[in-house]
């Protein structure tokens, strides 16, 4: 298994960005689905 490491945000000047990696993957043939998982909180939701 391989991992990596990837920064947050879509930022195209970053090797490791998570949209870069998205993209690259996404475009790759290896894989034939997609699963995602998000979620956000704030400190005021979290009180």
């Amino acid at each position: 298994m391989e991992t990596i490491i990837i920064g947050q945000g879509y930022n195209i000047e970053e090797d490791s960005s998570v949209g870069k990696e998205l993209i690259k993957q996404f475009e790759s043939k290896i894989y034939d689905s997609f699963t995602c998982l998000v979620a956000f909180a704030s400190y005021g939701g979290y009180r």
